[in-house]
């Protein structure tokens, strides 16, 4: 694949993937925004062996720029206080169209 060809924002367990994916499969996702994401050290409870979850932590993966704002709480009210920062901070990671 010559290039990156997704970008990723998600919400919840759905904000976990929008900031693994793009880290852990860079030729394929260019940049993600996480609002309010499961726990980025993995949950213990989902994932009782610590040597795999961390292994699938984005925050093992990070080695790239990322968006943190740890506000507010898992609720639409917050997420949608965080779009104008996360809309922001994606745009200036992507290529304009038809670049």
């Amino acid at each position: 694949m010559p290039g990156a060809v997704a970008d990723l924002m998600g919400v919840s367990t759905g904000g976990f993937c929008a900031a693994k994916l793009p880290l852990q499969y860079p030729k394929v996702f260019r940049a993600g925004v996480a609002l309010d994401p499961d726990p980025l050290t993995g949950d213990p409870q989902v994932l009782a062996d610590p040597r795999p979850r961390e292994r699938n932590s984005p925050m093992w993966l990070v080695e790239h720029k990322t968006l943190v704002r740890p506000a507010g709480g898992h609720n639409f009210r917050t997420w949608i206080g965080m779009y104008p920062d996360a809309l922001g901070w994606l745009s200036t990671e992507l290529a304009p169209p038809g670049a």
